[in-house]
């Protein structure tokens, strides 16, 4: 009996730490994901200001 007492509580144990361990990738996930989102804006707030220097240059 004592055994499979232990056996639960490990049981118990093994199953937390995998729902915290697969909290930790979504969040990883989404943490990779908004990262590549800003990292769109950032590209394409460059392409407009080098556009816009171009633009510009021509009426220097």
């Amino acid at each position: 009996m004592q055994l499979n007492n232990q056996q639960q509580q490990l049981q118990a144990r093994i199953l937390e730490q995998t729902k915290q361990l697969k909290d930790s990738q979504q969040k990883l996930l989404d943490s990779a994901e908004k990262s590549s989102e800003l990292q769109d804006k950032v590209d394409k707030i460059e392409n407009d200001a080098s556009l816009w220097q171009r633009i510009t240059r021509k009426f220097d």
